[in-house]
C-alpha cells in the first residue's frame, strides 16, 4: 500500500539532515491532504508515489528559499496531477490519431506506375468504338447516373444500362487483349 512514509524515505537517505527532517515533519502534518488530492484527481497507486516524490525533490530542493513549505508542496502536487492526465490523455490521442491515419490511408501506387496505368487505359478505351468509349467517360470517369447519361445520349434509360454492361464488356476485353492485368 501507498504511504507517505515510505515514500518519505525512498527519497530522503540522511535523516540527519535537518532539512529532510523538516520534510519528514512536513509530510506527517499534510499526509492526509496529501492522499486527499491524489485521490481526487484519480492518480493510479505508483504514479501518486512518483508524483510525490518529485514534488519532495522540489521541494528539497527549494530549501529554506520557501516561505511556506507546506503550500508550496500542496500546490506542487496539485500541478503534478494536472500534468499527468494532460500527458496520458495527450498519449492517447495521439496514439488513436496515428492509428486512425493509418487505417484510412490507403496504399498509393508509385506516381510513374500510375501515370502509366492511366497512359495503357486510354489507349485501350480509344480502342473502342466512340459511342461505347462516351459512354464510359459519362458514367465511370465523370461519375454520372444512368439517368443523366440517358439524357446526354438520348436514350432511355434501360437502354443505357445495357450499353453499359456492354461496355464494361468491351473494355475488359479490350484490357485482357493488351494484357494489362
Amino acid at each position: 500500500m501507498f504511504t507517505l512514509r515510505k515514500a518519505a524515505e525512498d527519497l530522503m537517505s540522511n535523516p540527519a539532515s535537518t532539512l529532510e527532517k523538516q520534510a519528514e515533519d512536513l509530510l506527517r502534518r499534510i499526509a492526509p491532504r496529501l492522499r486527499a488530492i491524489l485521490a481526487r484527481h484519480r492518480i493510479p497507486h505508483p504514479d501518486g508515489e512518483d508524483l510525490l516524490q518529485d514534488a519532495l525533490v522540489l521541494l528539497i530542493r527549494k530549501g529554506d528559499t520557501l516561505r511556506n513549505p507546506e503550500a508550496y508542496l500542496i500546490s506542487t502536487l496539485q500541478y503534478r496531477c494536472l500534468m499527468f492526465w494532460r500527458s496520458h490523455a495527450r498519449r492517447r490521442q495521439e496514439a488513436t490519431e496515428s492509428a486512425t491515419l493509418e487505417a484510412l490511408a490507403k496504399p498509393q501506387p508509385p506516381a510513374q506506375e500510375a501515370a502509366g496505368l492511366r497512359h495503357d487505359l486510354r489507349r485501350v478505351l480509344a480502342d473502342l468504338p466512340p459511342g461505347r468509349r462516351r459512354l464510359i467517360h459519362l458514367r465511370y470517369n465523370l461519375g454520372y447516373t444512368v439517368r443523366e447519361v440517358a439524357a446526354q445520349l438520348e436514350a432511355e434509360p434501360e437502354a443505357v444500362r445495357q450499353r453499359s454492361i456492354q461496355a464494361r464488356s468491351l473494355f475488359a476485353q479490350e484490357i485482357n487483349r493488351h494484357k494489362l492485368h
